[in-house]
């Protein structure tokens, strides 16, 4: 199983999605843990030990995730790589829905909050923590 957890955000958000990408692995001890997040998360992630793929959200296939073009085949193609996404960037919502719908893959999007914090209980609920 490969599981893909897309982050973005600073240095408090990239932790507080640590005990949950733990949480996940520990589920699901054989899965292919997969990061796609800026550089802040990316570098919290090889430091977690729980990542074996790492991608820059930064790279310019991504950008279609934050515009109403709708879904490039660069990113229908990457995404169909994975059998869940955790998703907690914010995107572009209704494209965002459309790329999971064609990828076929489950899709856990957190709502847009506030503060990182809330998105970790609901992390936590999702997960049963």
């Amino acid at each position: 199983m490969k599981i893909l957890l897309a982050r973005t955000g600073g240095l408090g958000d990239s932790i507080l999605t640590l005990p949950v990408a733990h949480r996940i692995k520990t589920i699901n001890p054989s899965a292919e843990m997969h990061v796609l997040g800026n550089e802040t998360m990316l570098a919290v992630a090889r430091i977690s030990g729980v990542f074996t793929g790492f991608r820059s959200i930064e790279e310019s296939g991504f950008s279609g995730l934050y515009i109403n073009s709708g879904p490039s085949d660069f990113i229908r193609a990457y995404f169909s790589n994975f059998d869940e996404i955790y998703f907690f960037s914010a995107g572009n919502k209704d494209n965002i829905s459309n790329i999971f719908h064609i990828s076929g893959r489950t899709i856990i999007q957190l709502p847009r909050s506030n503060h990182s914090s809330e998105n970790f209980l609901t992390c936590c609920w999702i997960c049963q923590l």
